[in-house]
């Protein structure tokens, strides 16, 4: 089983291990250490294995309108074991719970395997943001999914160490 809690910057080593190993074009170390100083629209969170190690991490941003996933990236060597579907849930949750009607993200394009996740995980796509990536170029695929207050987990925020259902 995986265990979910905040990401701190005493994550950032493992978290950028992953980070590299998933994106053409990956954040910088400070981006995630300024997102977690300084937004305070901005909530990240890890999923640690029984050892303690991340193994994947999710981030989004929340404003009055809709909550908006900046970035989700599992260890490559987990992936398809439901990690992914851990943290994205749990964003969604967090977010229903603040009052979000809508959780949002953008994905390339040409990586129908996450525009399929996203589909399962109850996504649709919404839109297109033309060249919106770069390294390479790729357009962006807008995909939302509704939520209700009614998704959000019925217990109040749980601690670091609670362990997270599934797996």
């Amino acid at each position: 089983g995986f265990t979910l809690a905040p990401m701190t910057e005493a994550d950032l080593s493992q978290v950028m291990r992953i980070e590299v190993r998933s994106f053409p074009d990956p954040w910088a170390p400070v981006a995630y250490a300024m997102e977690l100083r300084h937004n305070h629209d901005a909530s990240y969170w890890v999923a640690r294995d029984a050892s303690g190690a991340v193994r994947g991490y999710v981030g989004w941003w929340e404003a009055p309108d809709a909550a908006t996933i900046a970035q989700v990236a599992v260890d490559p060597a987990l992936r398809r074991q439901g990690v992914g579907k851990l943290l994205v849930e749990h964003a969604c949750s967090r977010a229903a719970a603040h009052g979000k009607p809508a959780m949002r993200l953008c994905v390339r394009a040409a990586n129908a395997t996450a525009r399929a996740f996203y589909v399962t995980l109850g996504f649709a796509e919404a839109g297109m943001a033309q060249g919106y990536y770069t390294n390479p170029a790729d357009d962006g695929v807008l995909m939302t999914k509704p939520l209700s207050a009614s998704a959000a987990p019925a217990d109040e925020e749980p601690g670091p160490s609670s362990p997270a259902k599934g797996a």
